[in-house]
């Protein structure tokens, strides 16, 4: 789970309205450590059109730097390109190969935003199976019948002892 954060956005206010588009979101944890940094490029920015394969080589250098993973122990989930009028920007998305006993369902994944060849982006997360969260969804709805069934028994039961008291007291 992400711990408490604070998220703090730097954005301009002035200028060309698609200058103002960039944007920059340092999320911080408590004690001010950088958790995460995601920045938003405008849609006109020039950048580069890097290739899959040098693509990899900057998010896997940014996982290195960041969270000190080496490419051994990812391996690429998806990889996914936006072309914009002058630069290529890449999701690229990785699995966390963790010991079974550390994580027994879901799995670690990273992700990484390269906009033309810039690191725009990462963060990380546990990604939860399909099948989990059924099961966990069909768990709630049943507890919340028998939690409305508790409820009505309990109101069905208050409003027995009231109406013996009203007719004990008339």
């Amino acid at each position: 789970l992400a711990p408490p954060l604070w998220v703090v956005r730097f954005a301009r206010f002035t200028g060309d309205i698609g200058e103002r588009a960039e944007e920059y979101h340092v999320f911080l944890r408590g004690a001010g450590e950088v958790y995460r940094i995601k920045h938003d490029l405008p849609e006109a920015r020039k950048g580069a059109q890097l290739s899959g394969e040098r693509v990899s080589a900057v998010a896997e250098g940014a996982i290195q730097r960041v969270y000190g993973l080496g490419a051994g122990k990812l391996k690429t989930v998806s990889s996914d390109q936006t072309q914009h009028p002058d630069r290529k920007d890449w999701l690229m998305i990785y699995s966390e190969n963790l010991p079974k006993d550390l994580l027994k369902e879901g799995e670690a994944r990273l992700a990484v935003r390269v906009a033309g060849d810039e690191v725009a982006g990462y963060r990380r997360w546990i990604d939860i199976p399909e099948e989990w969260m059924r099961k966990e969804r069909a768990r709630l709805a049943t507890m919340g019948i028998f939690k409305t069934v508790d409820r009505l028994l309990i109101a069905l039961g208050v409003f027995i002892a009231t109406l013996i008291c009203v007719i004990g007291w008339i």
